[in-house]
């Protein structure tokens, strides 16, 4: 893979998902996700700007309502929780799930991705009634299941929850507890028990919400950057959680101003955590920041999702892509802007009677969605994805044309011959 080509394999992936089913990290409003690399991921030099966010154009967005947003590795899903709704990015559109039971609408609610247990676990957050909650709910791909720790962490919003692989279990810090009730203790789930337990680290940061809180596998350490408590008191403070303990880091200038409610991730095609936006004292920022470790850079995309408090945000493995979600506009982050184009195969080979399928493949970005222009023989289908896939139906044997096009709203479409052979035995009689 190079830095402009998304993997292909976790376009497999994440194709495979879509046929089968034809589907970061919560701190206050604003999520926090960080996985390991992919494998195959590069560096890329952020800082010169060659990485940008690209606004995509879903056809069926969320509502416009803030929400938390994490990539379920397990279900490959990338899952939006917002106002009471299940939504999952499949890389070019949102798709409403429609699980049995799911959390009720809450704002500031934490999510974080656990897998000791392969599920996504939501904590918290505040109801349209005003009541701040203290439930636990988790995610197994399918729907939602309200979970019944013996002692939870006392209720709140804008937490900062992360998992640590170090011990398998995930780490929550402060959050707002109601009026003025700013809280700085940190717990821990289990997910073998699926019990809180409250730590007792010897120093930790001050008490606040909004904080943004991923893993770095880089360092292998939990980063928290900022958060605030109240208006009058916002933080540029970068902690370090490893060990069991917080360590205050001193990076040297410069710094993101102090700010809460902005989107942390990791980048595993970069192999970068990207800071976005949050609300300083001027107002909400759109700048782009990325921590190396021991310091903070700030990057020049040439282009950003603007001002966007508390927005969502997390890397999809199986596209590849950072994706940030506000209101109810998507951002994807990633290479520059470029046409798309075929690298796959020309001729692919069926059988009657036998599943098969065949991934299109090509460079570009945004990623392409395909079409064709032929008749298919009955039995197999192309998804926008490029996954043909099927069984071809008894009689269809013989080669068909097909022209294949990917578009991604640059430049212009890139065209193929495909020529599709379906094998058929001989029909005796």
């Amino acid at each position: 893979m190079n830095a402009a080509q998304p993997a292909q394999a976790a376009r497999h992936r994440r194709a495979d998902r879509w046929i089968g089913s034809a589907i970061a990290i919560a701190a206050g409003l604003a999520s926090v996700l960080a996985i390991a690399p992919a494998a195959g991921a590069v560096t890329a030099d952020t800082a010169a700007g060659p990485y940008n966010w690209v606004q995509e154009s879903p056809a069926t967005p969320p509502p416009p309502t803030a929400g938390v947003l994490a990539y379920d590795q397990a279900s490959d899903q990338m899952i939006l929780s917002a106002d009471g709704e299940t939504w999952d990015w499949n890389g070019y559109n949102w798709t409403q799930l429609d699980p049995s039971q799911e959390p009720p609408a809450i704002a500031g609610a934490s999510l974080a991705y656990d897998p000791a247990i392969g599920e996504l676990v939501l904590f918290g957050g505040v109801d349209d009634h005003g009541d701040v909650l203290n439930q636990t709910w988790a995610w197994n791909g399918t729907t939602w299941t309200q979970l019944d720790p013996g002692t939870p962490p006392s209720a709140r919003s804008g937490a900062s929850l992360a998992y640590d692989p170090a011990t398998d279990l995930l780490i929550l810090f402060g959050g707002n507890g109601g009026i003025n009730t700013y809280l700085d203790d940190t717990w821990s789930f289990n997910p073998t028990t699926l019990n809180w337990t409250e730590l007792n680290p010897a120093t930790s940061p001050a008490a606040r919400e909004g904080a943004s809180f991923g893993y770095d596998p880089a360092t292998d350490q939990l980063v928290l950057f900022g958060g605030d408590e109240g208006q009058a008191l916002t933080y540029a403070d970068t902690w370090l959680w490893t060990s069991g303990g917080w360590t205050k880091a001193s990076p040297s200038a410069p710094v993101p101003a102090a700010r809460s409610e902005a989107s942390l991730a990791y980048d595993a095609t970069t192999n970068q955590m990207i800071l976005y936006g949050g609300v300083t004292a001027s107002g909400a920022d759109s700048d782009t920041w990325s921590w190396t470790g021991t310091a903070w850079t700030q990057l020049s995309p040439a282009a950003d999702p603007g001002p966007a408090p508390g927005a969502s945000a997390g890397y999809d493995s199986g596209t590849d892509q950072l994706v940030l979600f506000y209101d109810n506009t998507t951002w994807t982050y990633g290479p520059p802007l470029a046409a798309p184009a075929i690298t796959s195969a020309a001729r692919t080979t069926f059988t009657v009677g036998k599943s098969g399928t065949f991934q299109l493949t090509g460079t570009g970005y945004p990623l392409a969605q395909y079409s064709e222009i032929g008749d298919l023989p009955a039995g197999l289908s192309l998804s926008p994805f490029g996954v043909l896939s099927g069984t071809p139906g008894n009689g269809s044997g013989k080669a068909y044309d097909l022209v294949i096009t990917a578009s991604n709203g640059v430049g212009a479409p890139a065209i193929q011959d495909l020529v599709l052979v379906v094998d058929q035995a001989p029909i005796i009689g």
